[in-house]
C-alpha cells in the first residue's frame, strides 16, 4: 500500500517536470550546456520508469482483483450463481427474472431489454470445461421452446474449441470466467459472501439490499415473479 501512495504522490509532478524540462531543452538548443542536456535526459528517463511501474502495479491489481472475484463466484451455490447472474444483468440495464430450478427447461434466468428477451444459461464450473454436450442440450431447450431466441451461456470457467464451434452460427453469447470478469466491472456489483447469504423466506432467492423511494430494503432477488420485502434495521 505504501508503494501505491508514493507512485499516486510523485506521477502527476513527475509528467510536469518532464514537460518543462522538454520545453527547456527546445527552447534552449544550442546554448544549454552538455550536462544540463544529460539532467534532463535522465529526469525523462525516471519519468518513463514511474510511468512503467505505474502499469505493472495497475495490470497486478485488476489480475488479483479478478483471481479474488472468480473465487467467491465459484463458491456460491448453484442457486446462488444463479441469483447473482440475474442481479448483475439488471444492472447492466436488463429487466431480469430468475426461472432456474429443476422444472426450468434449461433456461436459468430471462433477461429482456428493449422488448427483446435473452435466455442465460449459467454453469458455475470450477475445473470442468463447458464442453459441446453442454451447449447442444442448451440449444435444444431453446429452439423447441422459443421461436428465434437469443441466448447467453455463463460460466465460471471456459468453454471447449468444440463448444465455441458449435455456437459460431447460432444466437448464443458466450461468457466465460474472463468476459464475466468484464461484465462484473461494468456492472459494479460485488459478489456476496457465502456466509452472509440470506434466503428469501418465501421462495428461498436471495435476499438483496436494494434502495427505494423511502430508504434502503431488503429485497427478493426473484422480484417481480416474488414481491417479498423486509425493512433494514441498523
Amino acid at each position: 500500500m505504501a508503494q501505491r501512495t508514493i507512485i499516486d504522490q510523485i506521477e502527476k509532478p513527475m509528467l510536469v517536470l518532464v514537460l518543462l524540462v522538454l520545453v527547456w531543452i527546445y527552447l534552449s538548443k544550442a546554448k544549454i550546456a552538455f550536462y544540463y542536456t544529460a539532467i534532463g535526459l535522465v529526469v525523462v528517463l525516471l519519468a518513463f520508469c514511474v510511468l512503467f511501474i505505474r502499469i505493472i502495479i495497475k495490470r497486478r491489481r485488476r489480475f488479483f482483483s479478478t483471481q479474488d472475484t472468480l473465487h467467491k463466484l465459484r463458491s456460491l451455490t448453484p442457486d446462488q450463481f444463479e441469483d447473482y447472474i440475474a442481479e448483475l444483468f439488471k444492472h447492466l440495464g436488463y429487466r431480469t427474472e430468475k426461472v432456474g430450478g429443476s422444472n426450468d427447461g434449461g433456461i436459468d434466468v430471462i433477461a429482456e431489454k428493449n422488448s427483446v428477451k435473452h435466455y442465460i444459461q449459467c454453469k458455475k464450473f470450477i475445473i470442468r470445461q463447458v464442453g459441446v454436450h453442454d451447449m447442444r442440450d442448451f440449444y435444444g431447450a431453446l429452439t423447441h421452446r422459443y421461436t428465434n431466441a437469443k441466448a447467453f451461456f455463463v460460466t465460471t470457467n471456459i468453454f471447449t474449441l468444440e463448444a465455441e464451434k458449435f455456437c459460431e452460427d447460432k444466437p448464443i453469447e458466450l461468457i466465460d470466467g474472463n468476459k464475466l470478469m468484464d461484465y462484473v466491472r461494468q456492472a459494479g456489483i460485488a459478489v456476496p459472501n457465502v456466509d452472509v447469504v440470506e434466503r428469501c423466506p418465501r421462495c428461498t432467492g436471495t435476499l438483496i439490499s436494494r434502495n427505494g423511494k423511502f430508504g434502503s430494503f431488503f429485497g427478493c432477488s426473484n422480484y417481480p415473479r416474488c414481491r417479498y420485502t423486509r425493512a433494514i434495521t441498523k
